[in-house]
């Protein structure tokens, strides 16, 4: 089993094959452990960092461990009681899927995907977006797929599609990506992992 990964130092690392298999609460569970010290953290603190109740955190929590997602061991405190749990991945690389039925009727063209998968958020950013996890899912995002419109990014991320616009706003406005312009075509957003100038608030 491997914990979750911490990444480079200043950031931390999601495997994006989540992005599109985790719903938006499990997502929010995932990024709050990460974001607890050392990833040892108590079911009230996880629920409290995520923005859901503890029976929430706590039905998201069996629902990855009944996929063979997460794995966890409690912790002992310096008084030889229980600490706070540490969660771990059992496989870092995409589970195995069940193969699908082959269908007769024309498929959608898919975006295409990124080749690497590692999903990498600054923990600056992380640290601002406290309350702002679809921001964070659409930063995510914007890293699995190489040209994703509005659409695809709403629902990778489980939002609608002008909160998908509001985070990309955001994200523009803090100087965690920018937006390439493209005539008679949908945007592209360049992702950077170190802020550039921008405005503050």
């Amino acid at each position: 089993m491997e914990t979750l990964p911490t990444g480079h130092p200043g950031y931390t690392a999601i495997p994006t094959w989540l992005l599109d298999q985790a719903s938006p609460i499990e997502l929010a569970i995932l990024l709050a452990i990460q974001e607890a010290p050392g990833q040892c953290i108590s079911l009230t603190g996880l629920a409290s960092k995520a923005g859901v109740c503890r029976r929430t955190a706590s039905k998201a929590l069996m629902a990855m461990a009944s996929r063979g997602w997460l794995a966890k061991e409690a912790t002992t405190e310096d008084d030889g009681g229980t600490g706070p749990n540490r969660y771990f991945l059992r496989t870092w690389g995409r589970p195995a899927r069940a193969a699908e039925e082959p269908s007769d009727l024309p498929q959608p063209p898919q975006p295409e995907r990124c080749e690497w998968g590692n999903g990498a958020v600054p923990l600056d950013l992380m640290a601002t977006c406290s309350n702002r996890k679809g921001v964070l899912f659409v930063y995510l995002a914007l890293q699995l797929f190489r040209e994703p419109t509005i659409s695809t990014l709403a629902t990778v991320c489980g939002m609608a599609p002008e909160d998908v616009r509001r985070s990309l706003r955001w994200l523009a406005s803090q100087g965690w990506i920018q937006r390439i312009d493209r005539p008679g075509s949908s945007s592209l957003f360049r992702v950077f992992f170190e802020r550039i100038g921008a405005q503050r608030g």
